[in-house]
């Protein structure tokens, strides 16, 4: 489908090999009804993928969790739909870097 949401993804190193990874999806046609995002991060210890399914109606829908990517250098990537009462429509893949510890 159509470009009709945003996603901004922000992570933090915690310490320990840690990052907190957290995302909030917003919608351009109107309130959410439904998201299901992939959030996927790599690091030096590999990676993993988490999906979200969120059905509840809001305005925006944020998620959050705490992954084990080990010190040094990773990314996390955001990808997925977002469902209006018009239209299911793909949000734009948005990726940030972190530097855990």
């Amino acid at each position: 489908g159509e470009e009709c949401g945003t996603v901004t993804l922000t992570a933090t190193g915690r310490g320990g090999g840690l990052a907190s990874i957290a995302w909030r999806a917003a919608s351009n046609t109107g309130p959410i009804i439904g998201v299901t995002l992939d959030v996927s991060y790599v690091g030096r210890l590999g990676g993993a993928v988490r999906r979200y399914l969120q059905d509840e109606a809001s305005l925006h829908a944020t998620g959050r969790t705490l992954a084990y990517v080990g010190a040094g250098r990773a990314t996390a990537t955001v990808s997925g739909t977002i469902q209006t009462f018009t239209a299911t429509c793909r949000v734009a893949p948005t990726s940030v870097r972190i530097q855990a510890r």
